[in-house]
C-alpha cells in the first residue's frame, strides 16, 4: 500500500494505470493520427480486454469520442483520429474494466494545415515540367541556366536616370541664407528697429 501511495502523490506518467501515445505532439488537418493507449491493471500488468474511449476536444469546445480497438500487444489499444480543424486539441483517454475504471489520462495535440514542401522536400521534375508546359514556361535544371538567358525577350526601352543632390552642394541654397539675413539686418537698419 506505501508503494501505490508513494506512486500515487509521485504522480509520474509511467506508473500510471493509464498512458496515451501519440506518435507526435503535431497533427495535420485530413490526416489521419493513430493514438495508442496503454492500460494496466491494479497489479501494474497490462491489462487485455478493457474498454478504452478517446475523446479529442478542440479548441471550440466540440468533442468526438472514439472507441479504441485492442491490438496484437497485450494492453495495447488503438484509435485513428482524423482532425478537421486546426489548432490545439486536448485528447483524453479512459479506460475501463468489467465496468470499473482503471483510469484516464490527458495529453495535447497541435493540429497544423499540411505542408507538403516541408514534409517532402524533392524537386518533382515531372511535375515542374507539366506546370512550365501549361502556362507557357520553361522548365530547366542547373545545368541548363543558358537556356533561360537565352529564353529572356529583350524589349526596347527608355534609359532611367537618377540623381541625387545634397543641398549642402548648391551656390543657390547658400546665396538664399546669406541674403535672408542680411536683407532683416538692412529692414532693421532703415526701419529704425535696431
Amino acid at each position: 500500500m506505501m508503494v501505490n501511495m508513494c506512486k500515487w502523490l509521485a504522480n509520474r506518467r509511467e506508473d500510471a494505470q493509464i498512458s496515451l501515445e501519440m506518435p507526435s505532439s503535431r497533427g495535420y488537418v485530413g490526416q489521419a493520427a493513430n493514438i495508442r493507449v496503454w492500460v494496466l491493471d491494479s497489479r501494474n500488468q497490462l491489462q487485455a480486454n478493457a474498454q478504452v474511449m478517446v475523446t479529442v476536444r478542440d479548441e471550440k469546445d466540440s468533442s468526438v469520442s472514439i472507441p479504441c480497438i485492442e491490438t496484437s500487444e497485450r494492453g495495447c489499444y488503438e484509435a485513428a483520429f482524423v482532425p478537421a480543424l486546426r489548432g490545439l486539441h486536448k485528447v483524453e483517454a479512459e479506460a475501463r474494466f468489467q465496468g470499473r475504471e482503471l483510469g484516464r489520462t490527458t495529453g495535447e495535440m497541435l493540429v497544423e494545415t499540411p505542408t507538403a514542401e516541408f514534409d517532402e522536400p524533392v524537386i518533382r521534375e515531372a511535375m515542374l515540367r507539366q506546370i512550365a508546359s501549361e502556362t507557357g514556361g520553361l522548365f530547366v535544371t542547373d545545368a541548363g541556366a543558358e537556356k533561360i538567358i537565352a529564353a529572356i525577350e529583350t524589349a526596347p526601352g527608355q534609359k532611367l536616370e537618377s540623381r541625387s543632390i545634397d543641398l549642402r552642394d548648391s551656390w543657390l541654397l547658400l546665396l538664399v541664407l546669406l541674403l535672408l539675413p542680411m536683407i532683416e539686418w538692412y529692414l532693421r537698419r532703415t526701419g529704425g528697429l535696431s
